[in-house]
């Protein structure tokens, strides 16, 4: 295995750890790689994601589950797959013919080519039963849900066109399995890891969905839409009174989605950017920002990256400190004053008095 800092690779395979929610956050639970993986290449330890490089086969079933693209395969690019299909005369997804294992895609790039081509892609999943890359039908069932999902998405939004699905039982070998993996190498130029310092950024597939939004909002003159349930790669956020301002869901937040005004009296949300992680939820020690269940989905919103007011504050000089605090109500103190001057007398106790 190769480290290099953040890096674990392989000759098939790149982990970015840096870009791994489980990484970025000590208490996000995310295991989608790890479930689906039919190698268990991926590991838990002191609760940080691992790979192990000698068991990974670079089979790419990973990828499409990933909602950071932490994980990369150096010969094959699902988001340049999608962008080069958008202009060859094919709307046919199949592991037999022109790509690796669709579970590869995820729901961005089954909507996006949907949307580009402007017309019914037919995804075989013929081979899906008797491939060992299916273990206990988990590689299918997360391309069907994502199927599933991305035609959800596509008749909320009018559009008669869908992801059709085609299947039928056949045994594959595993030999056939490594030689469909490897076939479209030629196409694509090896992946380079990028050393730099890590950024924040919204993954590319995100990029790709939301450009195609793009044309679709420009053409329409409607763009917001009722819808019962949730989408995965979308979310609304909400922030109530309890807030304090402490700013620890705007410096955790992956890919900046959330963020503060220039004089911090505001935070906003792009819900165009945010990949549904959560972090934001947990981290908040008063429980103050949640996702909101909206009903509607305003197409413009989402792919111009509109912002949204989810709380503003009134900022006060605190009496004792003389610093700036973000004031609700009753007597001009900040709530660290506050708190030690109700409490001044503990700093006489002993710790036997505690």
């Amino acid at each position: 295995m190769k480290i290099v800092d953040y890096i674990q690779e392989n000759e098939l395979f790149y982990f970015n750890r840096l870009k791994c929610l489980r990484n970025e956050y000590y208490h996000n639970q995310c295991s989608e790689c790890i479930d689906i993986c039919p190698q268990n290449a991926f590991d838990i330890v002191q609760n940080k994601l691992v790979l192990d490089t000698k068991e990974c086969t670079g089979c790419s079933v990973c990828i499409g589950v990933c909602p950071s693209e932490a994980l990369i395969s150096k010969n094959f690019d699902p988001n340049e797959f999608i962008e080069k299909m958008f202009s060859k005369d094919e709307n046919r997804l199949s592991c037999k013919s022109n790509t690796v294992c669709l579970s590869v895609f995820d729901t961005h790039h089954y909507i996006t080519l949907v949307l580009e081509k402007d017309e019914d892609i037919f995804c075989d999943l013929s081979e899906c039963r008797g491939c060992i890359l299916n273990r206990d039908d988990k590689t299918l069932n997360s391309i069907l849900k994502k199927a599933e999902e991305a035609n959800r998405f596509l008749k909320m939004t009018e559009d008669e066109n869908s992801i059709i699905i085609q299947k039928q039982r056949k045994e594959f070998s595993r030999r056939d399995v490594f030689g469909k993996i490897f076939k479209e190498i030629k196409e694509y130029e090896p992946y380079k890891a990028d050393k730099e310092e890590h950024k924040r950024e919204i993954p590319k597939k995100l990029t790709l969905l939301k450009n195609a939004l793009k044309k679709r909002a420009l053409k329409s003159d409607k763009n917001v839409f009722e819808y019962e349930g949730e989408f995965d790669f979308t979310v609304s956020k909400k922030i109530d009174e309890n807030c304090t301002n402490c700013g620890e869901c705007v410096q955790f937040c992956p890919t900046g989605s959330l963020f503060y005004s220039s004089d911090t009296t505001k935070i906003f949300f792009q819900s165009g950017k945010c990949i549904n992680c959560s972090i934001c939820d947990d981290i908040c020690k008063e429980k103050a920002i949640k996702t909101d269940q909206k009903n509607s989905f305003d197409i413009s919103s989402f792919a111009f990256d509109r912002a949204e007011i989810l709380i503003q504050f009134r900022l006060e000089i605190c009496k004792v400190c003389k610093c700036a605090f973000s004031y609700k109500e009753g007597e001009l103190i900040c709530p660290r004053c506050e708190h030690f001057e109700t409490n001044y007398q503990d700093i006489f106790k002993l710790a036997g008095e505690s």
